[in-house]
């Protein structure tokens, strides 16, 4: 028995729709007229993770080129800020599209992204509660009535319906900067975020006996999480215990990129947004570059020893001054011995007083 075109293209439809999720991203910044972008699951998971400042748990292997630049555009700058700064909030929600409120759906300061084959709501509610662990919150008990915040980092709630998101989402917006709104379909699925490091105190322990490349200057930008990069194996640019090959560019678009590809300016600086292109749009026309710093040693004898560094990641010493001072002498010592040799040459040819002649003649003919 065949079913018939008419049965089969409804049902199609439905089970697509039912495994479509949406991201809301909610910032000031954000200007009209935006795009619905598409992402996959596990994308999404690295947008969310980029906006909450988490990024150090979550890696961008597997990741294509398309999905990394959307990902860049929409990681935005909040993962950046100090830890201190509450800035960011993520409400999860399982409210149909058709009640989702309309001060978030048709908002001027909303950016939508549409996730393909979407996580249902107890997968998300997994990575819900890994991403309050990672921010330092572990008891989520209340997250349905109330916001839980950790002292030093974002804060989550869960909206069971349409009244009580619409009511998280006007209070939150009203006191964080950025507002995440994860809408997951009710439908079981068996549809994830991909892999991730879910175990906080494994994921420190592992970091402290890696003892990555941090220095006294990088350590105080230690809240610049440059952890978020793609597989190392696919770009030697990446790899973490080689020298830096390639040529590197002079201007990342984004911070997470600037300091994965160049290994926090290989810690001899810092990355800074060196100047942004107003004309390419709130998403986009940033350009970071790498801001060298001195290292300033005292030497046993109470002398002090400047090293400069340069170059697009700050990998090459700047041998300038002793260059021209190892050059200029010499070009001046090849002077002086030439002059030397030439003083003694033309003093050799020239001809003797008379008075010396006449005692070095020879003996007079009779």
């Amino acid at each position: 028995m065949r079913l018939a075109p008419c049965v089969l293209l409804p049902a199609a439809v439905a089970a697509a729709k039912a495994s479509l999720g949406n991201l809301y991203i909610h910032n000031e910044q954000v200007s009209g007229g935006q795009p619905v972008l598409s992402l996959k699951a596990d994308a999404a998971r690295l947008v969310i993770a980029s906006r909450l400042g988490l990024d150090q748990y979550h890696s961008l292997q597997g990741q294509d080129d398309k999905s990394l630049q959307t990902i860049d555009r929409l990681a935005g700058s909040s993962s950046f800020l100090s830890s201190q700064d509450l800035s960011v909030a993520l409400i999860l929600s399982t409210v149909g599209q058709e009640d989702v409120p309309f001060s978030l759906s048709d908002s001027a300061h909303v950016q939508t992204i549409q996730i393909k084959d979407s996580p249902d709501f107890q997968s998300s509610e997994k990575l819900f509660k890994h991403l309050a662990q990672q921010s330092g919150i572990d008891n989520l008990d209340h997250v349905q009535q109330s916001t839980v915040s950790s002292y030093t980092g974002p804060a989550f709630r869960i909206a069971a319906d349409s009244e009580a998101l619409a009511s998280a989402f006007k209070v939150l917006t009203s006191q964080y900067h950025t507002v995440l709104v994860l809408n997951v379909p009710k439908d079981t699925s068996k549809n994830t975020y991909g892999s991730y490091d879910a175990d906080v105190k494994s994921h420190q322990k592992r970091q402290f006996k890696e003892a990555p490349l941090i220095t006294e200057a990088t350590k105080t930008a230690s809240h610049l999480k440059a952890t978020l990069t793609p597989d190392a194996s696919s770009n030697k640019t990446y790899n973490q215990t080689g020298p830096l090959r390639g040529i590197l560019p002079g201007c990342f678009p984004s911070l997470s990129t600037c300091q994965s590809m160049t290994r926090n300016c290989t810690g001899h600086g810092s990355c800074v947004l060196k100047h942004t292109d107003r004309d390419a749009g709130d998403l986009g026309g940033k350009c970071y570059s790498c801001a060298c710093q001195d290292d300033v040693r005292t030497n046993a004898n109470g002398g002090k020893k400047t090293t400069r560094w340069g170059g697009p990641a700050c990998q090459k010493k700047d041998i300038v001054m002793p260059f021209w001072l190892i050059s200029s002498f010499s070009v001046f010592l090849v002077f002086l011995v030439s002059w030397g040799v030439g003083l003694l040459y033309t003093m050799g040819s020239q001809e003797l007083p008379s008075v010396i002649g006449a005692g070095v003649s020879g003996p007079v003919r009779k």
